[in-house]
């Protein structure tokens, strides 16, 4: 997941309500957020190992109907292939996922999807047979952040017409560049009360910045604002710390192979590179420093 990708996917769950407002603007006042499902059983297609945490749960508050579930995609880039995929990790969340006493009832569910630049190939899918007999229709909610109109935006904000969120993406927009706006804008932003809501607009405004080149003109224009640590840029600290302890322990092993054993296999060190488990490495660590020769500790540790 790179940044721009972390950065849309945080600013969606922070302010989940303002958000489906936002991509929905005709949703029914009666449909109610209720969570974000995590969807554990159902990686997105392509990508095997990750799961999709942007699901929301909607709640009808007559009780007329059941549980609604829309999932919001986020592209960071033009992807031909997004309707298709969109589609396709839909049929098995809907094959997969259940809700109710027994969790065994299927959500009604829709789909929209966020394109931080451009957009790009077709967004729906209609495939019909002659006469009327129209076998798939699939239309997700679209929202292209470069359609859009920043100082249209920061007004609809401005009259509550949109959620705080929307704040963060006007350096994607039309209009979202240029120092008059930054300035405006950045008065809008200091006056809002929540400091931790603040300092995040803050951090991921600038972090989408880069997307249209206008990072140091975001910069300038903030100097002298709070800025302080955000969720996000500490998640991202702690992420390279983590990652800088890892390559720490991956080069003193290495160290310690070499030193100790001549001729390290490729094979060898090429496993010790791929580790991502800090443990793991702790201990082959102390293995091959008592291993009395390298077939040892490739017994020991499996290497």
């Amino acid at each position: 997941m790179n940044d721009f990708d972390q950065a849309a996917r945080h600013i969606v769950k922070a302010d989940a309500v303002g958000h489906l407002r936002w991509l929905f603007p005709k949703l029914a006042t009666r449909l109610r957020f209720a969570r974000w499902l995590d969807s554990q059983s159902a990686p997105r297609p392509g990508e095997p190992d990750r799961r999709c945490d942007t699901i929301a749960e909607m709640l009808d508050t007559t009780g007329a109907s059941g549980p609604r579930a829309v999932v919001v995609e986020l592209f960071t880039s033009p992807d031909p292939n997004a309707c298709a995929r969109t589609l396709m990790y839909l049929g098995r969340f809907a094959e997969e996922m259940r809700h109710g006493p027994h969790e065994r009832d299927v959500y009604n569910f829709s789909a929209g999807m966020i394109f931080l630049t451009t957009r790009s190939g077709v967004v729906e899918m209609i495939s019909d047979l002659p006469d009327e007999y129209n076998t798939l229709v699939f239309k997700p909610k679209v929202l292209v952040l470069s359609e859009q109109v920043a100082v249209a935006t920061l007004d609809a904000f401005e009259d509550n017409r949109l959620g705080w969120g929307v704040l963060a993406w006007v350096s994607l927009m039309q209009g979202g560049q240029s120092a008059e706006f930054i300035a405006r804008w950045r008065a809008v932003v200091e006056k809002i009360s929540d400091l931790g809501i603040r300092r995040t607009v803050i951090d991921i405004v600038c972090v989408f910045a880069q997307l249209t080149d206008s990072a140091d003109i975001w910069k300038k224009g903030l100097e002298g604002i709070d800025m302080n640590e955000s969720i996000l840029m500490k998640a991202q600290r702690d992420k390279g710390r983590a990652e800088a302890s890892l390559q720490t322990r991956r080069e003193a092993l290495l160290d310690a192979l070499d030193a100790r054993f001549s001729s390290l296999p490729a094979e060898v060190r090429a496993r010790v590179e791929s580790e991502t488990d800090l443990q793991q490495l702790t201990t082959w660590l102390r293995q091959a420093v008592t291993a009395l020769d390298l077939a040892v500790f490739r017994t020991v540790s499996g290497i």
